[in-house]
Parts: structure tokens; C-alpha cells; sequence
């Protein structure tokens, strides 16, 4: 019990030790496998290197947890707590699968669980690809989530904004978005990746296809964290509080027999007293 306590407290909460740790074992494999002649030791280093790249990437997530942690509110539920680290970590297991699915339309499960397991090829090369494609993901993700939670805590609330500015930086966050996310579709295909054995013609313009697909779902991302807070977005709390309003809504609309009702015409307008957004 002791042991395991000194290994929470000591390592796997501490990003820095995770990412020292996974350095070490990266470089201390992939040099096993550049001096080694034996395929049993090289394979030996290629698992090490992979664990190493793991652990790296591990602290990279614990590092931004504690960034998404610290622009939350107090008083800020457990329960939106523990969304949000299961939307993050959700992001990098489940979207993965979910763009080879679409790229490959769902004919490929061996390459949708590659994608979910992470698998690739040994060696240096396929290693910094899954570095890079793991950065794509980051940087996506901190341009939905955290690029808003900048913009409403420190620069640009959402009441302050210009309606053209609310309307453009949404889709701007979400145009980098889809183009990291066609990026890492493409680099599926080097390295051994998800995606080697599809041609790459194919896979940029399926990819570029997928892509676009989940524009829509970035922007509103984009747009509700700059509104309303990443926290509101992601409290289940508060989801339950809006559908019963919502609902509540819905029945007493039907109840009071308003539905279906033609509604008389409205007041006589001036068209010189209108202004210039309703012409």
C-alpha cells in the first residue's frame, strides 16, 4: 500500500516525471534498436519506445487537464469536472476511429482499430508521425476549447464582442480545426499508420470530405465555449436543468392550446421609423 501510494503521489500525478520518464524510455529504445542486430532485441526496443512515446504523451494530457482545470470557476461541479476529463480523453481514443470510419466508410475495421489503439510502425520515423498527429490533436482541441476560455476570461468577453466578431471567430476557430483535422488524416497513411494500406489520392479527398463534415460541430463548439463557458457546455448538470425548461416549456405551450392557434396580424408598421437591418 505504501508503494502504491509513493507511485501517486510521486508519479502519476506529476506530468514531469511521466514526461521524463517517457523520454528516457524513448530514446533508451529507439538506441537499442539502431545498435542491436537481433529482431527479438529490436522488437524488444520498439515496445519500450512505444511505451515511452506513451508516457510522453500522457503527461502532455495531465498538463492540459491542469491548464482546463484552472479556468474553471469555483464551485464548479464534480460532475462538470468529470466530463471534461472524459471529453478530453474521449477525444483522443474515440475521434480517431470515428475519421477512419468516414474516410474509409466503415469497410476498414482493422484500420478503425489501429486507429483506436494508436498502432503504428517501429522506429524513429513512425514515432515522430505519431508525435506530430498527436500534436494535431492538441493544438485542435485548444483551439475549440481553449482559445474560447481565452477570449471570454481575458481579452474579448462575449457581451463586449461586435455581432461581426461573433459570428467570424467561431468560424475561423473552426476552419484551423478542419484543416489540422485533414492533416492528421493524411499523416494516417505515413509511418504505418491507421491508414497505410489506402492510396493516398484517396485518402485527401475522403479525408478533406470528413472534414468538412465536422465543421459544423466545431463551430458550435467554438461559439458555446465563448459564450457560455466550456463548464456550462460540459456540466451535465446544467444539460438537465435546460431540457426541462425546455420540456416544461413544450407542455405548457400544448396544454394552454397555443399550438396550432393562427395568430392575429401584427401592428401596423412605419416604414420610416424602420430601421435599416429590416428592410
Amino acid at each position: 500500500m505504501g508503494a502504491w501510494n509513493w507511485l501517486w503521489k510521486r508519479f502519476l500525478t506529476q506530468p514531469e516525471n511521466i514526461g521524463g520518464t517517457g523520454l528516457l524510455l524513448f530514446w533508451s529504445g529507439w538506441g537499442v534498436q539502431a545498435l542491436s542486430h537481433s529482431p527479438a532485441v529490436k522488437h524488444a526496443g520498439g515496445a519500450v519506445t512505444y511505451v515511452g512515446g506513451f508516457l510522453f504523451g500522457l503527461s502532455f494530457l495531465i498538463y492540459l487537464l491542469r491548464f482546463v482545470r484552472r479556468l474553471m470557476p469555483r464551485g464548479a461541479g464534480i460532475a462538470a469536472a468529470a466530463m471534461i476529463d472524459i471529453a478530453v480523453y474521449g477525444f483522443f481514443v474515440l475521434i480517431p476511429p470515428l475519421l477512419v470510419s468516414l474516410v474509409t466508410s466503415g469497410g476498414n475495421w482493422s484500420a478503425v482499430d489501429a486507429a483506436m489503439l494508436g498502432k503504428g510502425g517501429h522506429g524513429l520515423v513512425p514515432d515522430v508521425l505519431g508525435g506530430v498527429r498527436f500534436a494535431c490533436q492538441l493544438a485542435t482541441l485548444l483551439i475549440l476549447i481553449g482559445i474560447p476560455a481565452v477570449l471570454r476570461h481575458w481579452l474579448l468577453p462575449w457581451k463586449a464582442a461586435s455581432g461581426l466578431a461573433r459570428s467570424l471567430v467561431p468560424s475561423w476557430l473552426a476552419a484551423v480545426a478542419t484543416v489540422l483535422t485533414w492533416l492528421y488524416i493524411i499523416l494516417l497513411h505515413f509511418g504505418g499508420g491507421a491508414l497505410a494500406r489506402d492510396p493516398l489520392g484517396l485518402i485527401v479527398v475522403t479525408g478533406l470530405a470528413a472534414a468538412l463534415i465536422l465543421v459544423p460541430v466545431f463551430q458550435f463548439v467554438a461559439r458555446s465555449c465563448w459564450e457560455y463557458g466550456f463548464v456550462a457546455v460540459f456540466d451535465p448538470v446544467r444539460w438537465h436543468g435546460a431540457f426541462r425548461v425546455v420540456f416544461d416549456e413544450v407542455l405548457g405551450a400544448r396544454g394552454s392550446g397555443v399550438v396550432g392557434k393562427p395568430h392575429g396580424p401584427g401592428p401596423a408598421r412605419n416604414p420610416g421609423t424602420e430601421p435599416e437591418e429590416a428592410r
